[in-house]
């Protein structure tokens, strides 16, 4: 469920149901006074316990941990903003 500290979806995971027991986990470890994990990026654990979505422009291409995804958010970005008349 993690490669190299990153998140990542697998599909027979998804329905063995790790992601629903590591959520799980995780919910029990926070409510005994154990830290939640450390390595998820703040714009997603603020949409996790908040709901609020983020705008793009709000999260700095920088912790995009995935060089492709880097590049496409890079990519809309500079065609959103280039717009020409």
């Amino acid at each position: 469920m993690f490669e190299d500290g990153l998140l990542t979806f697998d599909a027979s995971a998804l329905e063995k149901k790790h992601y629903f027991l590591m959520g799980r986990m995780v919910a029990m470890s926070v409510l005994l006074g154990h830290p939640g994990p450390t390595n998820l990026e703040n714009h997603l654990v603020d949409y996790i316990l908040t709901g609020k979505t983020p705008s793009i422009a709000d999260i700095p291409v920088d912790v995009v941990k995935r060089q492709d995804v880097a590049i496409a958010i890079n990519e809309v970005f500079f065609s959103i903003t280039h717009i020409c008349c």
